[in-house]
């Protein structure tokens, strides 16, 4: 299908549950009989492969949390919460952000791009002890590395300057994005504690 998104997940997440088919019909007329051999059939298969869908299932699950970041063995008060927002975030329309009035060329840093620089920036100084203008600056050093994500390869001085600062200013956006998501998953959590008024 033309447009059509490619899937953002891998490996069990990209891969469908695999749940048997039915046992195969009865021949004959149907009778009472019949039906109820044919529905027991059915049952005692449907009880042979629940406990591993169910398993399955929670295995994917976790998986997914893993995914957007949630602890999968976070409280339930506080996991579903999560991973409903970050699911509405992603695929409903309704939940995601644009720059209202917005004119000219369509942006480039969504917030999957700024979400992998902030991540990469925090691992980069963390396994080097630098700040964060000297994991931006090392990002920029290794045209061939940013390039995959961010840019292509500067070509002169003023160009490679001109990344650092643009690194820079988006590594900040994503800080902001991260503080805005953070705060409003807390709110979640608060409406969801509230006592039932009704």
């Amino acid at each position: 299908m033309a447009g059509k998104k490619r899937p953002r997940y891998s490996g069990e997440l990209n891969t469908p549950l695999d749940v048997p088919l039915p046992p195969l019909a009865f021949e004959g007329p149907v009778t009472d009989e019949t039906r109820s051999q044919y529905e027991a059939a059915r049952t005692r298969q449907e009880m042979e492969h629940s406990g591993s869908l169910v398993e399955a299932r929670g295995r994917k699950l976790r998986l997914l949390a893993e995914y957007f970041g949630i602890d999968p063995d976070a409280h339930k008060e506080e996991f579903w919460p999560k991973l409903a927002l970050r699911l509405a975030y992603a695929y409903v329309p309704g939940f995601q952000f644009r720059n209202k009035g917005r004119r000219g060329r369509p942006k480039f840093w969504n917030e999957d791009r700024l979400e992998d620089l902030l991540t990469t920036v925090e691992e980069l100084k963390l396994k080097f002890a630098r700040s964060d203008r000297a994991a931006c600056a090392w990002i920029v050093a290794k045209p061939e590395y940013a390039s995959k994500r961010w840019f292509e390869p500067w070509k002169s001085k003023k160009e490679k300057k001109q990344r650092m600062e643009t690194l820079e200013a988006r590594l900040q956006d994503a800080k902001v994005w991260k503080r805005n998501l953070d705060k409003w998953v807390n709110d979640l959590d608060a409406i969801r504690s509230r006592p039932n008024s009704e």
